[in-house]
């Protein structure tokens, strides 16, 4: 008999939760530039102070994430 045993085991692992994924070659050009429009529009606003910057570009960002995230399909 050898002193070496096969010690067999047996790891269970959960799935892995689904992605969403877009393909941006069939991006709606068109849907993302009224989407766009509609959530920055004419922006008229006076900017004081570095503070106003940062606030006005994290809106802006946001709002192109946004919108290009809508205009591609799943």
């Amino acid at each position: 008999m050898s002193d070496h045993r096969q010690i067999c085991l047996h790891i269970w692992q959960d799935k892995p939760a689904p992605k969403q994924i877009r393909n941006r070659r069939n991006t709606n050009w068109t849907f993302y530039e009224k989407e766009l429009e509609g959530k920055v529009g004419m922006w008229f606003g006076r900017i004081d102070n570095p503070k106003d910057i940062e606030t006005e570009l994290t809106k802006v960002s946001s709002a192109i994430i946004q919108s290009f995230e809508q205009a591609r399909p799943e």
